[in-house]
């Protein structure tokens, strides 16, 4: 009998010990992503065809997760690094708009204006025809700086996207080499735990940056999708593989997508960071090349239209002739905003500004006067711009709102989530104190049965 109690005490011991270890690891990686908090269950032992129990033993270390409330918190997670990226990404398109601003396009263009009417009421004197050549000069400096601007961030984009897939293809094989190791491990009793951990991570990382949704699958695997293909099924992987188009700036929609190495399927990636990168690349930053392109075009054609009208002195001062253009594209290329440039001709001589009306009069600066007054033509590039850089405006405010109300969302996600299978550690304490003092009692059951034996002994 008494073996039996030393026994039954013992196993008591093992069992609380082995708690204790399951309360560490816990409070360890109360802060570790992917980490599903854990319990241990005990049960009875009991001696076969006999009412009596023979102690206890640890039926098994138990992971608390909810398969509804990670999904929403997966998805959710995607949408949230959908939509930050999405306004970095607009904002840093923004910046080269440089709107609202002192320095920015819509000034430069009233100053080149303005420069206009100071040719119209002295058209005899060099000095104001300087004036505007060098301020033409700024405007489609501008033009072009933004042009360049949305140019490197489609290829920052591009490449960005290149980078991460190499990281995504990585972290599908290994989500695979890991579903392959839990089914080997799957009749274990918490043996698979910190392999399930760790591809928790993976599947984490793989949300938010190309948006996929998990499916359990048979011993303990799981079934990895996005957009509803299958990028990983039990240990066979997916590779992906990125393509992009180009344009400076880049004005053609819908040239980047990424696929599958294996069939080159298309993949509809719509969330994540990759999600958006796409839809910038796909979308925004084409619309907003197209937005400068006409910019550009109409600019030069509605300047030189006004100039055609006029007439200016001749190269050799002996004569008059019909405005030549003001803007041109560079190497004789058609405008647009990468290449719109000041005509080398009125560079070397601003006299060839067709300030005059026709017939040619060197005193008349009514056309110039003309060109001025452009600028508050309703169809005018004032009035063109102001559209442009609202629209890009409007664009950033929506993505920012978009990105408060995903963020909003991911996080009650992630609580209700965490809530089920994260780490409390005020209730891990709690657990500790149970156990250490069911260990005690095991202890101080083991220590009377040694006493009691002792005084037997000695009484014989």
């Amino acid at each position: 009998m008494s073996g039996g109690s030393l026994y039954i005490a013992l196993s008591g011991l093992e069992a609380q010990q082995a708690a204790l270890q399951v309360v560490s690891e816990n409070v360890s990686n109360a802060n570790t992503p992917g980490y599903l908090a854990e319990s241990t269950n005990l049960a009875n032992l009991q001696v076969a065809g006999s009412p009596i129990g023979s102690g206890v033993t640890v039926a098994g270390i138990v992971q608390s997760s909810s398969t509804f409330a990670k999904q929403m918190e997966l998805q959710a997670s995607a949408s949230n690094s959908y939509a930050s990226q999405l306004q970095s990404l607009l904002s840093s398109a923004q910046n080269f708009f440089m709107e609202p601003s002192s320095s920015g396009l819509s000034e430069q263009m009233s100053t080149m204006w303005n420069s206009f009417s100071s040719v119209a009421n002295d058209p005899t004197q060099t000095g104001p025809r300087m004036q505007v050549v060098a301020n033409a000069t700024d405007v489609a400096n501008a033009i072009n700086q933004a042009a360049t601007g949305l140019t490197s961030l489609f290829n920052q984009t591009a490449s960005a996207i290149g980078s991460q897939l190499q990281t995504v293809n990585q972290q599908l094989s290994d989500v695979a080499t890991l579903n392959q190791q839990i089914a080997a491990q799957s009749g274990s009793q918490g043996g698979a735990n910190s392999l399930i951990d760790q591809r928790n991570q993976l599947l984490n990382q793989l949300t938010s940056e190309i948006g996929v949704t998990v499916s359990p699958a048979a011993a303990g695997q799981v079934n990895v999708l996005s957009g509803g293909i299958a990028l990983v099924q039990g240990s066979q992987a997916e590779q992906l593989t990125y393509t992009a188009g180009s344009g400076s700036p880049p004005s053609t929609p819908n040239t980047a997508s990424v696929s599958l190495v294996s069939s080159g399927t298309v993949l509809p990636v719509a969330s994540g960071q990759v999600g958006a990168e796409l839809t910038v690349l796909n979308s925004n930053l084409p619309t907003y090349g197209n937005y400068l392109n006409q910019l550009a075009t109409s600019l030069a054609s509605q300047v030189n239209q006004q100039l055609a009208a006029g007439e200016s002195t001749t190269t050799s001062g002996t004569g008059s002739q019909a405005g030549i253009p003001l803007f041109v594209g560079a190497g004789g290329s058609p405008i647009n905003a990468s290449n719109i440039e000041v005509n080398s001709q009125i560079a070397s001589d601003p006299m060839l500004i067709a300030a005059s009306g026709n017939p040619y009069a060197a005193a008349d600066g009514s056309n110039a006067q003309a060109v001025a007054n452009l600028q508050t033509q309703p169809t005018g590039p004032n009035a063109l711009w102001s559209q442009i850089s609202g629209s890009v405006g409007v664009d950033v405010a929506n993505s920012q709102t978009l990105a408060t109300s995903a963020n909003s969302v991911y996080q009650q996600a992630y609580g209700q989530e965490q809530a089920v299978s994260g780490v409390n550690v005020n209730a891990q304490l709690v657990n500790m104190v149970n156990y250490q003092n069911a260990y005690q009692a095991a202890a101080k059951l083991i220590g009377t049965i040694s006493q009691t034996l002792q005084s037997l002994i000695q009484s014989v």
